[in-house]
């Protein structure tokens, strides 16, 4: 027996060596590799970057607006998160870009006030415009419309139910898994981070076996219920309105529609990601680009200026750039930067305005 016990004992000491080198390999590995944080006994999506919680007077995230000059034109920045940028520092964010590339691209002055928050969709927008519209006096309104959550933003009965959703579902946004330790599986060691990721793993397999498909991935179904229609119904007027007021205010207006984080990856790709995180959807029928044609045809019908850049951003992509931070999902720095470039043409064409 002793050969036997021998080579039993060399094989428990080999692996506890294994286990051992591969416990301290794991800590040396940041999160973000990982794909997950443990934090104060819960699993969270890593964390990127830490968020720049700078306000200016108005209480955005953006530069103290200046008096407007003679010689300026101003454009007025209106959107949710994407326009706040929290993830980096206000020169970086998309509408400090924008008035960079436009400043650098033509002769004449111009200078971009940004009116973002997380969460606000066009009808918060809106108010937002008629409370400061008439002090800022802009001579082009410009909003950024996100189809992923805008149209839900702006139904009451979606939005409730997208928000209590959100604070249930342990995964709301492709592998990003949101839960107690406790209710991870097979989670015995809380200290070894080697049993963290397991943990993890199992969490996100369990969490892809759900019946249940997040309400702001409905917003690509190819057929919408009376209760989509009417959000879109609702989303159309609300643009309409922002269009109104801002003719009101002597400014002309148009809108850019955001990349997505599964649709700048493209309508096939993206897709499959969706449906490989949640089953349910391969009951249906999808269409990433159906939100994007439907504000086109919006746009078309009124003579809105419309500028996408998912397109652009796809090509990109496929250049192996990235634009979106990998879990966060908003634009990075460069994310920033290229949709103020891209913006800019939008910007000089809606005002009249000659390049250089």
């Amino acid at each position: 027996m002793r050969p036997v016990l021998r080579k039993l004992l060399v094989s428990a000491a080999s692996a506890a060596v294994f286990l051992a080198l591969a416990e301290v390999a794991l800590r040396l590995t940041p999160p973000t590799r990982l794909g997950f944080s443990y934090v104060d006994g819960h699993f969270r999506r890593p964390s990127e970057f830490v968020p720049d919680g700078s306000q200016n007077s108005l209480g955005f995230h953006d530069a103290e607006p200046r008096r407007k000059r003679a010689d300026t034109r101003r454009v007025l920045l209106l959107g949710d998160s994407y326009v706040e940028a929290a993830s980096v520092p206000i020169e970086q964010t998309v509408g400090r870009r924008l008035e960079s590339h436009l400043n650098a691209r033509s002769d004449s002055r111009f200078d971009v006030v940004s009116i973002g928050r997380t969460g606000l969709g066009q009808s918060h927008q809106l108010q937002y415009l008629e409370q400061l519209g008439a002090s800022l006096d802009p001579d082009l309104v410009l909003t950024l419309f996100v189809p992923l959550n805008d149209v839900r933003n702006n139904h009451e009965a979606l939005q409730s139910r997208a928000m209590e959703q959100i604070e249930r579902m342990q995964q709301f946004r492709p592998d990003r898994l949101k839960m107690p330790g406790e209710n991870a599986p097979l989670f015995l060691f809380e200290g070894l981070v080697l049993n963290q990721l397991l943990s993890h793993r199992l969490a996100l397999w369990r969490a892809r076996k759900s019946p249940e498909i997040p309400i702001d991935y409905l917003v690509y179904a190819t057929e919408y219920d009376r209760e989509w229609e009417g959000a879109w119904s609702e989303t159309e007027a609300l643009l309409e309105r922002t269009r109104a007021f801002s003719a009101s205010l002597g400014a002309r207006y148009a809108i850019v529609s955001a990349s997505t984080p599964q649709g700048v990856r493209g309508p096939e790709a993206g897709l499959e990601i969706l449906l490989r995180c949640y089953p349910a959807m391969r009951a249906s029928e999808w269409d990433l680009d159906g939100p994007d044609r439907r504000l086109s045809a919006f746009c078309a019908s009124t003579g809105i200026p419309l500028l996408s850049l998912e397109p652009a951003f796809r090509r990109i992509t496929d250049g192996s750039r990235r634009l979106h931070w990998r879990y966060d999902g908003h634009w990075n720095a460069e994310g920033n930067d290229e949709a103020g470039r891209r913006m800019r043409e939008l910007v000089l064409e809606a005002l009249d305005v000659s390049g250089r």
